[in-house]
């Protein structure tokens, strides 16, 4: 089980990468590879807090 300190460390890498992604999808579309790895990234994060039963909310 992870402990707050933990959480809070996997749920901004969550908002860095969805940030990222963001960024991703204007300068190189939705369908570029770049984009696709980092939507696998944010994916993997999700389904890691998903795992743990927190929320994928920010604090």
């Amino acid at each position: 089980m992870l402990d707050k300190s933990q959480n809070d460390h996997i749920l901004d890498n969550i908002e860095l990468t969805r940030n990222e992604m963001i960024k991703f999808v204007k300068v190189y579309g939705l369908t570029h590879h770049k984009t696709i790895q980092i939507s696998q990234k944010l994916d993997r994060l999700l389904n890691l807090n998903q795992s743990f039963g927190f929320p994928a909310e920010n604090k």
